[in-house]
């Protein structure tokens, strides 16, 4: 199964790269994207993403 979502956030690590069995080049990162919440004291909650990157698209994340 796969996903996608369009978030805005900040990178919180380097990206690490790394390459599949087969060869294919593939980039994990990890993303904090900060969202309205009105339980929160300041108003906003983190949301922590780890994003998983494959082919051309890895290279871009890199």
């Amino acid at each position: 199964m796969t996903a996608q979502i369009a978030a805005y956030g900040r990178l919180v690590d380097d990206p690490q790269v790394k390459q599949t069995s087969k060869g294919t080049p593939m980039t994990l990162a990890r993303m904090a994207v900060s969202l309205p919440c009105s339980q929160a004291q300041d108003g906003q909650a983190t949301l922590w993403l780890s994003v998983l990157a494959f082919g051309k698209l890895s290279r871009t994340v890199q």
